[in-house]
């Protein structure tokens, strides 16, 4: 936290596992979170740390498995470098310069075109992290995107997502086996329903770590695999047992898949105007990072 209060970007490179607690703390920097602590060198004074940042997290084993990490991330899959189109550090900082005022520039009109068109934009439904959604929509069409064109990327790297967390989940898996095809309803006690998803698992899977060896872990588990099910077509609910008795009771049921609007409404007056096409300059005068600098807005580096 105190890292994010002194950046405008977290950014974690080369990471091969997150334990649970800082996959917690990531959620709540990406919708906004705050410390509380003691004031150094004083005894009641208190100290609030309060940020609200994004995160980019790189690394080449699956990081975000967590349901609720997973929800708020998107998923990039960044292609391997052809040795051919490598670049030293040098060549790729000398081209980034000569390309700097062109990105800024381009920023500076995705922005002003999301601030013009924000208070327009209608999504049919909203997604979690509404508000991120809505602010790329009002911008998209300055970033040479067809109206629209965010929503259903979205939607595609959610699905995307929401197959990983089922991959990552034993729970999961055995939840899918069992009440994704046939059972049309089901309801009784965690106890009864570890037992029941017991069966569907192997002795591997039951001695795994992330396999909930109490009918509480289970809840728990289950809890944060309810919309990672229901985008399955397996709706989970807890309820307490009817006639003032103590249990709580699971009620699992096999629902159609939500239809997902895709295309929301933009207005049309903030489509991209594109800019005149620049007169070449002669070779003789170009600085020599351009090369690189083009291929480095290509997307080649």
């Amino acid at each position: 936290m105190i890292t994010a209060t002194n950046s405008w970007m977290l950014v974690f490179d080369n990471l091969s596992y997150l334990p649970p607690w800082i996959s917690d703390a990531f959620c709540r920097l990406a919708t906004g979170g705050a410390l509380a602590t003691r004031e150094l060198y004083s005894d009641q004074e208190e100290v609030l740390l309060d940020a609200q940042r994004p995160v980019l997290l790189n690394g080449i084993a699956e990081l975000a498995v967590r349901p609720d990490l997973l929800d708020r991330a998107l998923l990039l899959y960044l292609p391997s470098i052809p040795e051919e189109r490598r670049f030293s550090e040098a060549d790729f900082k000398r081209g980034f310069e000569v390309a700097r005022p062109r990105i800024l520039g381009a920023l500076l009109d995705v922005v002003s075109t999301a601030f013009r068109g924000i208070a327009r934009v209608q999504l049919p439904t909203l997604p979690r992290m509404a508000d991120f959604v809505t602010w790329v929509t009002a911008g998209e069409t300055a970033l040479g995107c067809s109206s629209g064109a965010f929503l259903r990327a979205y939607v595609a790297n959610r699905e995307a997502a929401e197959g990983l967390s089922m991959e990552a989940s034993p729970v999961a898996v055995a939840m899918q086996e069992e009440f994704g095809v046939e059972t049309l309803e089901w309801q009784g006690t965690a106890n009864a329903l570890l037992g029941k998803l017991s069966l569907r698992a192997d002795f591997d899977t039951r001695h795994e770590r992330t396999w909930p060896k109490t009918p509480q872990a289970l809840s728990n588990a289950l809890r944060r695999l309810t919309p990672t099910l229901r985008a399955q077509g397996i709706e989970v609910g807890f309820a307490r047992a009817p006639g003032g008795e103590r249990r709580r009771l699971i009620t699992i049921r096999r629902v159609a898949e939500p239809n997902v609007p895709i295309v929301p409404s933009v207005p049309e007056e903030f489509e991209r105007i594109e800019d005149p096409p620049a007169e070449p300059e002669p070779r003789d005068n170009r600085d020599d990072g351009d090369d690189v600098a083009r291929e480095w807005e290509e997307g080649l580096l």
